[in-house]
């Protein structure tokens, strides 16, 4: 069943053809101790890790087959109340985290790090985030603007062979 945020995050743009990322949830916990938030795990299934054109990226924990210190676990913090651990960022500098400052994940605050020493915190999920930031109705300057009323999205399985084709395309670091 799809969430009521995805249903919105869908009308604003479109995942890739070939779908999102597979992720063995279960293992990624057993073996790094991670658990995600649920409205991330639709995500990354939904989407997979890839960028927003425009600016906005945000990358996935291993995929199955690969180690487990890849995705956005290739630089990861233990488990803990007080880690943080990022998610995404955007094209002009910004950082986004989440602070695990709570055992539940679907309780975990998302923090955007300006780069430049400012810090703004959303008590709300990565999908509600980003439809409010890809709307306009965040509530919140940040230094990049994405409001609009569609948007597309790139995949890392598309940038990757834009890449190998010699597209003229951004760098993608979508692991």
């Amino acid at each position: 069943m799809v969430s009521d945020n995805m249903r919105n995050l869908l009308s604003l743009m479109q995942p890739p053809s070939e779908g999102g990322d597979s992720c063995d949830w279960d293992a990624i916990a057993a073996e790094t101790g991670w658990r995600f938030p649920a409205d991330y795990r639709e995500l990354i299934e939904v989407f997979g890790a890839g960028e927003v054109v425009g600016g906005i990226s945000f990358g996935a924990p291993p995929r199955q087959g690969q180690p487990m210190d890849s995705g956005i676990l290739r630089s990861r913090p233990s488990p803990s109340t007080s880690a943080v651990l990022m998610w995404g960022g955007s094209d002009v500098g910004e950082s986004y985290y989440w602070l695990c400052d709570d055992t539940d994940p679907d309780r975990w605050t998302i923090v955007v790090d300006s780069g430049s020493g400012t810090r703004t915190d959303f008590d709300m999920g990565v999908v509600e985030f980003l439809v409010r930031m890809l709307s306009g109705l965040l509530g919140a300057s940040l230094a990049i603007d994405m409001a609009g009323d569609s948007h597309k999205f790139v995949g890392w399985r598309e940038a990757e062979r834009e890449l190998l084709a010699g597209i003229d395309a951004d760098e993608f670091d979508f692991e």
